[in-house]
């Protein structure tokens, strides 16, 4: 019988915008880690969110996410990070959200979350696939030069080669978690492409995988998944990542959009031949569109 090869690791009314014009989104605080990447500016993506869930209300011990501000109200994150290590959802009232940060020895008051938004098709059993969710602040958000909303991508075109992805995740395979906003710029890669990548790499790790194919089954890449890294340094999402942003800063209105959400990869980070795998928002604009009818889905 095939034996699955199942060794992904996690990165712990509508109102329609019919024009670019009407977005008031996506612009950097500039005007003007990660692995493999380096530090932001401050107020550079002010959208960037870093979030912290707890164990239990008033735990000591949590679990490092990044996620993106979309209206007043919302944040977009991974929805494997609202899960416990058993699988079960956790409580609200135990995670933190901070705004408007740059380096996390200077955070800002903490923000609390009334409930979570999970589709209905994500299992907690398979992580990664539907790894989308929205958390729902419990008092909503003033907008200022440090603090402001990221936009949603209306189109369903790809327009974009290269992509930035930022976090304060794991610096390598075998260092610590960032202090201040890392960002490092990534590449497309086709599903084709980087369905031979992550078999590549499981051939090159599981030496019994090539010795016998025919008795593996090699996933396939998730219909909501996009494969993305730099194949001339690895940068790339890392642990401490998960639920980030992927963005494109479309150069025609200097806007950016987000493209996707940090989700995992096969390896835990820094390998330019192995790329990681993030959610694609357009498919689930329309929970975004029903949930966060404020949020600016823009045509890029």
């Amino acid at each position: 019988m095939p034996c699955w090869i199942n060794s992904l690791i996690l990165f712990c009314g509508l109102i329609r915008i019919t024009s670019a014009d009407y977005c008031d989104c996506g612009l950097s605080g500039l005007q003007k880690r990660v692995y493999g990447g380096n530090e932001t500016y401050a107020n550079q993506y002010p959208w960037v969110a870093h979030l912290r869930f707890f164990n239990y209300i008033g735990g000591g011990q949590y679990g490092l996410c990044g996620g993106s501000l979309i209206d007043h109200w919302h944040v977009v994150t991974a929805a494997h990070c609202l899960h416990d290590e058993k699988g079960n959802v956790r409580d609200p009232r135990a995670v933190q959200v901070f705004l408007g940060v740059h380096n996390l020895y200077l955070l800002p008051r903490a923000r609390q979350v009334a409930y979570f938004i999970i589709p209905d098709n994500y299992d907690s059993s398979k992580p990664v696939n539907n790894d989308f969710a929205i958390l729902q602040l419990a008092e909503p958000v003033e907008f200022s030069a440090r603090i402001s909303p990221i936009c949603i991508p209306k189109d369903d075109v790809e327009p974009y080669q290269r992509l930035t992805v930022a976090g304060w995740g794991h610096l390598g395979p075998n260092q610590g978690t960032a202090a201040a906003l890392q960002h490092v710029d990534v590449y497309y890669v086709g599903k084709g492409d980087c369905y031979e990548m992550v078999k590549d790499y499981l051939y090159r790790t599981h030496p019994i995988v090539r010795l016998f194919p025919h008795k593996f089954i090699i996933p396939p890449i998730h219909e909501n998944h996009m494969c993305a890294v730099d194949g001339s340094t690895g940068g790339d999402a890392c642990q401490g990542d998960s639920g980030g942003p992927l963005m494109y800063l479309n150069p025609s209105n200097n806007r950016y959009y987000l493209i996707g959400v940090v989700s995992g990869s096969y390896d835990l980070c820094g390998d330019e031949m192995t790329p990681g795998f993030y959610t694609m928002t357009k498919m689930f604009r329309h929970i975004i569109e029903s949930v966060a009818p404020e949020s600016h889905v823009c045509y890029y």
